[in-house]
């Protein structure tokens, strides 16, 4: 048995958040919450959530139900203790968006409840693949949908862990901002610079011969705002604006934490529900010559 139940506005955030990046992911179900780790078809920007099982109004993850196989009805194998099903976005979002325009405001206020059931299908005659189905309940209305094998969603590479130089914290609507006061350019350089006048975030465009630039101090001692983690003083990269845009135009939480190392990938971290954690990756533009 594999069902749970989370509030409307979690859920919608959580995939427009994934959304934004993909059209499909692999959605890993454990006995301790959910996890997913997506990457977009360009490989510039990759999306990673952590949703544990108390974000959830209710969870239940009955792992004597699940084993790695069966014959002839009879469960063989070791038990289960995570699942992995492919999701398409538009599937999931049509039903979580439907009535936001019309007449359907009770219902949108109602808990989403998920219930994973195994289904097999066939492919090709020569293997049977284990399938989920995933039916999905708000108030009065439902939806059944045939879910992907994990093995049909793109494989995201090897993760690395990522050693960065300095850990900037920003109002979420402070980032929105900067990213989106230069208007329509390709890349914004993002950064932070040390120097007699106090600790600066840096936001910079060019575009032809104009220059914009953003600056932010942080004072000096505030813990919550700069962690600085080396001692060259500066640090700063080039991203793609389009990216940025879209991204942080859905993070839901106040505050957000910047990465930054130079020439080297942002990585932006926020909160989901209580005590969610989710990080964007986005690699940098290196300039060179």
């Amino acid at each position: 048995m594999i069902q749970m139940s989370l509030h409307p506005q979690i859920t919608r955030q959580f995939i427009h958040i994934i959304g934004k990046i993909v059209e499909e992911f692999r959605l890993h179900i454990t006995k301790d919450g959910w996890k997913v780790i997506s990457i977009d078809p360009a490989t510039v920007a990759e999306v990673e959530i952590n949703l544990p099982k108390e974000n959830f109004l209710s969870y239940m993850f009955k792992e004597s139900d699940l084993w790695t196989s069966n014959i002839d009805d009879h469960p063989t194998g070791v038990q289960i203790d995570e699942i992995a099903v492919g999701i398409e976005i538009d599937k999931v979002k049509d039903f979580l968006d439907a009535g936001s325009e019309r007449v359907l405001d009770m219902e949108l206020n109602e808990p989403i409840e998920f219930a994973f059931i195994q289904a097999a299908e066939k492919y090709q005659d020569t293997q049977s693949i284990p399938r989920y189905e995933l039916i999905m309940k708000q108030g009065m209305f439902s939806k059944k949908i045939l879910l992907m094998h994990e093995s049909e969603v793109r494989k995201y590479p090897k993760i690395y862990k990522l050693k960065l130089d300095y850990k900037i914290q920003l109002g979420t609507l402070e980032l929105l901002r900067v990213i989106n006061k230069p208007g329509n350019v390709d890349y914004i350089r993002l950064g932070y610079d040390r120097d007699t006048g106090g600790m600066k975030f840096l936001a910079t465009v060019e575009d032809g011969n104009d220059l914009f630039t953003v600056e932010k101090l942080i004072e000096i001692g505030d813990f919550h705002g700069l962690r600085e983690l080396n001692t060259n003083g500066r640090a700063s990269s080039l991203y793609s604006m389009d990216y940025l845009q879209s991204i942080v135009s859905v993070i839901p939480s106040d505050y957000v934490w910047l990465h930054i190392r130079q020439d080297y990938p942002l990585i932006i971290e926020f909160t989901l529900g209580t005590t969610g954690q989710c990080k964007y990756i986005q690699a940098p533009r290196v300039e060179t010559g």
